[in-house]
């Protein structure tokens, strides 16, 4: 770390002057640190303001649910620990500087560690189990009290309409791999792409049915839940930077899409990919254990979709970056993002395929809650 911007740190947040801040973490969008005062660990970040924008946002829709978590929690109906905002030495939880950026501290949470891969049906409980219990804690905070800090985050139609701008700068802007344009390296995914308009009207079939939006996290991959180290059992949910108003669906859908398959989403055999039944099993018992109850039942209906859902939109967005010249996402290779755009659309065949079997575990679990909501 550079010692003009420590000196900066240390005047802002009271951090120790003895102590540089390490690296922490694998996040790709924020820079974070793990810094000392007087008080013990805290962690230092400091924010993407071109992911996001506005952090006056970010940071208002962070302490709203925190705030409404430490209600819940001290109610004795939140069974986890909660990620605080610290504020600075001018008594605010978000600093803004024209030369270092915006920054903002966290409360550490000790004894912990995270899991970048699931390698149990147990784990994929706890993960599950985490996540649903957030959602039903919130579920009586206003959505609409939230900003939207990404706009059409999960909006698919925006999603293709982006994907379709692609195909037009492709081919208006040639760019070769191996003598072979983008486009045509393309053409197989996106005729897999053009094969699932059904996805599109089944989402918009249950969103004019009435399905309630709630504040949702919408970033519900593995390692953005804190496990206690003493036994692997959830601990916290971390990284509410993408809290906002949306449904359910989104949530438990990027669970599956991150936690079903055994492979990394850029791994290069991507014949492994398949969605494990018993994974997905464990998803849904750990989500609808958590909610006891509290899914409406056109929510339920959406559990499923929401996988396809967001296991579709993540491959069209990867689609997307490769067409545009890998400008998002980045790349460690040409066909990188063409490679995970493949991966996911792997993922979701493995789903489409196994689907009537998919929607009995989901109608066992819903049998089996309704005949004991408060297990």
């Amino acid at each position: 770390m550079d010692n003009t911007l420590f000196n900066f740190l240390v005047e802002q947040f009271g951090i120790d002057r003895n102590a540089m801040p390490e690296p922490l973490g694998e996040g790709h969008i924020n820079q974070t640190w793990l810094a000392y005062n007087a008080n013990g660990p805290l962690v230092l970040q400091k924010l993407n303001t071109e992911v996001f924008p506005s952090s006056e946002m970010l940071i208002n829709n962070f302490s709203r649910v925190a705030t409404h978590l430490l209600n819940k929690q001290s109610q004795g109906s939140y069974p986890f620990s909660v990620l605080k905002l610290l504020k600075n030495r001018h008594g605010e939880e978000l600093t803004i500087d024209p030369q270092w950026g915006a920054w903002r501290a966290l409360s550490f949470i000790e004894d912990t560690v995270t899991l970048q891969t699931v390698n149990s049906e147990s784990q994929a409980y706890q993960v599950a189990y985490s996540f649903g219990a957030f959602g039903r804690a919130l579920m009586d905070l206003d959505a609409r009290d939230l900003g939207e800090v990404l706009t059409d985050f999960h909006h698919l139609p925006a999603r293709l309409s982006q994907l379709d701008q692609a195909i037009s700068y492709a081919q208006m802007h040639p760019s070769t791999v191996d003598g072979i344009s983008r486009f045509e390296m393309a053409r197989e995914a996106l005729a897999f792409v053009q094969s699932q308009s059904g996805i599109v009207e089944e989402i918009a079939d249950l969103q004019s049915r009435g399905l309630p939006l709630r504040v949702t996290h919408n970033d519900t991959k593995v390692n953005n839940v804190l496990l206690k180290r003493s036994d692997y059992s959830a601990s916290c949910v971390i990284d509410l930077d993408t809290v906002m108003p949306g449904y359910l669906m989104y949530d438990f859908g990027d669970m599956v899409r991150t936690v079903t398959s055994p492979e990394r989403e850029d791994t290069k055999d991507t014949d492994a990919i398949v969605l494990r039944p018993g994974m997905f099993a464990a998803l849904v018992d750990g989500y609808l254990d958590s909610m006891k109850g509290e899914l409406t039942e056109l929510e339920m209906d959406s559990l499923l979709p929401g996988a396809k859902l967001l296991i579709f939109i993540i491959g069209v967005r990867f689609l997307t970056d490769f067409l545009n010249g890998d400008s998002y996402f980045g790349a460690d290779f040409e066909t990188h993002n063409l490679l995970r755009a493949n991966n996911q659309f792997a993922l979701l065949k493995s789903l489409l395929t196994q689907e009537p079997k998919l929607q009995q575990i989901v109608a066992d679990a819903r049998e089996r809650i309704a005949n004991n909501p408060l297990s």
